[in-house]
């Protein structure tokens, strides 16, 4: 799974670096504590996340991601922000792709992400803030 986090800079913008700093904090927080025990996650960039779910498949993985993106957004609205922050999903399973590589898997559930995200925000180009 291949996460966004959404809206950090109106954050930082809003409440300060601090309080974006924190943000990233309690994000990494929520994911971790909603994985299992062989689940990895990393964060990835400045407000991206990845995590490797081992022998879930795709509807079990859609199905974790998705409620760690409620808990996020549960989270997001206690900010009472004009953007609160939210999660983007990019998924990618091993079964999908003829060979998976870890560097395949991870370039699938980034171009997953980035389509999720120009349907939500067509005037949204990658790198923009």
């Amino acid at each position: 799974i291949y996460f966004d986090l959404n809206h950090l800079k109106p954050t930082n913008d809003t409440l300060g670096h601090a309080a974006g700093d924190q943000l990233l904090i309690t994000v990494a927080q929520i994911i971790r504590s909603g994985i299992r025990d062989n689940d990895l996650a990393f964060r990835y960039g400045g407000d991206e996340f990845v995590l490797i779910l081992p022998e879930l498949n795709r509807p079990q993985s859609l199905a974790m991601a998705h409620r760690l993106a409620s808990m996020v957004d549960e989270y997001g609205k206690t900010l009472h922000l004009d953007y609160p922050p939210a999660l983007s999903i990019g998924l990618a399973c091993s079964d999908d792709l003829p060979s998976s590589t870890a560097d395949q898997l991870l370039r699938h559930a980034d171009a997953e992400l980035y389509k999720i995200k120009m349907a939500h925000h067509p005037g949204h180009h990658r790198g923009a803030a």
